[in-house]
């Protein structure tokens, strides 16, 4: 079965952000095993909600994909970040 990622250009912001907005990093899978289309496009969605709303709090998103693994990217972006923001599932104990 071929990957159905997420495309990230679909929801990442085009301008800069403003001097002093807080960069949220947004911690999400872009991908998964079993992925499919309708899962795909439900990821994607849920995906833009959440960009939009740091934006209209006044923050700048981050995109941090957890399903890459690239650990010293994900420690430096998410230590020049001000918030973390995870983006769960059913397997994200929300307690």
């Amino acid at each position: 079965m071929p990957r159905t990622d997420v495309d990230a250009s679909e929801f990442l912001s085009k301008s800069p952000p403003p001097a002093d907005a807080p960069r949220i990093a947004v911690v999400v899978s872009l991908w998964f095993p079993g992925m499919n289309i309708d899962s795909r496009d439900l990821m994607a969605m849920l995906t833009s909600i959440a960009f939009d709303a740091v934006q209209q709090a006044g923050g700048y998103p981050v995109l941090v994909d957890s399903s890459v693994p690239t650990p010293e990217l994900t420690e430096k972006i998410v230590d020049e970040c001000d918030g973390i923001l995870f983006l769960g599932g059913g397997d994200v104990d929300a307690s």
